[in-house]
């Protein structure tokens, strides 16, 4: 059975050191670290486990991961972290086909917990940087797994191509004003998605598939709503997409 979330305060100086950098590296638009599973989601090939459960078992026992949800009547065990919990057994039910339906509605409501419990902890909570690392951690590596298995973009994105060929996931801060938190793309791998991080605070409302005379690919991701989320140009490398400039550069 999973855990329901790991010790939120950290037992070792080194484990203090190792999410202090994941927090860092995270916010510095998702280069890798040491520990692969504190990365930012960026395009890489993602673990493919045979048995989801087991997995975040293993990431919650393992690494400083641990499930980060709203709990506002301190009813224990909390029931948005059992959500969690359910949505993966039911992503775990897809993948072995046990069920044939994508769990679109419990990934979203997941996803929101997760979400929002981040932002507000962010924005309004006291916890230190190594804390919220170890969360987004968590939240990162179950967005990838739900982009793995996801059989349609728009099961997890409103903004996206025509072609079901990419997506911008935006993770809103669920404030009166819903302005925007995360921003991740999300693009075809297969029979699913990949995952990459492009920027916090930003929100993009348009996505076009572009070609230049030599017939190569592009994806630019603009806003007609938000002037600080300035325009990002992505080039397709054998199936990956790679950040060209945006107008900051």
């Amino acid at each position: 059975m999973l855990l329901h979330k790991i010790n939120l305060v950290c037992q070792t100086a080194a484990i203090f050191v190792l999410l202090s950098l994941a927090f860092i590296g995270c916010k510095g638009n998702g280069t890798s670290i040491d520990n692969d599973s504190s990365r930012c989601p960026d395009g890489a090939a993602v673990d493919a486990p045979n048995n989801l459960e087991a997995y975040f078992d293993s990431l919650l026992r393992y690494t400083p991961a641990f499930i980060y949800t709203r709990n506002v009547d301190d009813i224990e065990p909390n029931p948005d972290s059992l959500a969690v919990l359910g949505s993966i057994k039911a992503l775990d039910d897809y993948q072995a086909h046990r069920i044939s339906e994508y769990p679109r509605e419990q990934v979203a409501d997941a996803l929101s917990s997760l979400i929002y419990a981040q932002w507000h902890n962010d924005t309004h909570g006291d916890d230190e940087e190594e804390i919220m690392a170890g969360s987004e951690m968590f939240l990162f590596r179950y967005l990838e797994q739900a982009a793995r298995l996801c059989p349609h973009v728009d099961y997890l994105t409103s903004i996206h191509t025509g072609d079901d060929r990419a997506g911008i996931f935006t993770g809103h801060e669920f404030s009166e004003w819903h302005q925007p938190y995360y921003c991740i793309l999300l693009y075809r791998q297969g029979s699913g998605y990949r995952t990459k991080f492009l920027k916090y605070y930003n929100e993009y409302d348009r996505i076009e598939v572009m070609s230049d005379s030599a017939g190569q690919s592009y994806l630019l991701c603009s806003s007609t709503s938000m002037g600080n989320s300035k325009p990002i140009l992505l080039r397709e490398v054998e199936g990956e997409y790679v950040e060209v400039c945006s107008s900051e550069d």
